[in-house]
């Protein structure tokens, strides 16, 4: 591993990122560091789809509004989601379209969760489906995520 070499582009990045208004809000060794084989300083190797992992954590975050693992630290919601497999519950009366859309996003297997194409055919095919025209719309003030849970 070059850690000069690493240590410029990580510099570059960070200056990337502030000059057009982004902020990393995650900074840290364990993020900056790789191995030969691309494994973060103590982590395992990972790609876009960890992405698609957060991104599904997201989206559930806006449909319950409540915070994922809100009881445990930071490190037992690591451990637990890793080595564990524990993810977010989802609500009983969510699509279930957009519950499989969910599990999927949070697969174990990193390999079977959908790239950012396919979850945008999939949200697209469900927002006709509630929306306006759509046969499952039921009537709603708090948009489309909100729309997503099933009407009794």
């Amino acid at each position: 591993m070059d850690l000069e070499y690493d240590k410029c582009i990580q510099y570059k990045g960070m200056n990337y990122l502030h000059q057009n208004y982004i902020i990393h809000h995650d900074l840290k060794t364990a993020n900056l560091l790789k191995d030969e084989n691309k494994a973060s300083y103590r982590h395992k190797p990972y790609d876009h789809k960890a992405d698609v992992f957060s991104f599904g954590v997201v989206l559930w975050e806006l449909l319950t509004g409540k915070i994922p693992y809100e009881y445990l630290t930071p490190l037992q919601a690591a451990i637990g989601v890793v080595q564990k497999g524990v993810r977010p519950t989802i609500p009983k009366d969510t699509n279930p379209k957009f519950a499989k859309l969910l599990q999927k996003c949070w697969h174990k297997d990193p390999a079977e969760r959908p790239d950012f194409s396919q979850i945008l055919e999939i949200l697209q095919r469900l927002s006709k489906e509630v929306g306006p025209d759509g046969e499952g719309r039921h009537k709603t003030k708090s948009g489309f995520l909100s729309a997503l849970k099933r009407s009794h």
